[in-house]
């Protein structure tokens, strides 16, 4: 699986709590898989792939040449690399624009969507429940701006 060996690579020395950072992007790929799925096999693809992709840019080491020279011949390569632009925020970005760019790309929407239930899900499994309603706010917000949208 090409997008797991990328997001593992890319993510090697992350951790996040007590754990590995992949486990979070594990945890973002099920909620995704699960909230979000359709018919649309490319649609589900795009969702999978961005869920495990979405912090390379904004995280890591890791640059568009990576992704560029793994993934280039993907048939969904272009829609994916619009995503992925869509859901990394920017350093210094503030967030009505970070989410504002985000809801104009439905993929990314979701992906951000799904990430945010599972950071309210991990605050409270740490116990950190300042976090949690934190990233409850957050939700709140991309859930209107999603039904907004009505995608």
């Amino acid at each position: 699986m090409a997008i797991y060996s990328i997001a593992s690579a890319c993510h090697r020395n992350q951790k996040f709590e007590d754990e590995r950072y992949i486990n979070h992007l594990s945890r973002v790929s099920k909620k995704v898989a699960a909230v979000f799925r359709t018919d649309d096999k490319d649609a589900n693809y795009l969702l999978h792939d961005i869920a495990w992709l979405k912090d390379v840019f904004v995280m890591t080491g890791c640059s568009i040449e990576t992704i560029n020279s793994r993934l280039s011949r993907y048939h969904l390569y272009d829609r994916m690399m619009e995503a992925l632009e869509a859901i990394s925020q920017k350093q210094g970005e503030q967030d009505s624009d970070y989410f504002e760019r985000c809801s104009r790309n439905p993929i990314a929407l979701k992906v951000k969507i799904a990430e945010t239930m599972v950071k309210v899900e991990e605050r409270i499994m740490y116990q950190d429940i300042g976090m949690a309603k934190f990233y409850t706010d957050r939700l709140n917000l991309l859930l209107s701006i999603y039904e907004e949208k009505q995608f």
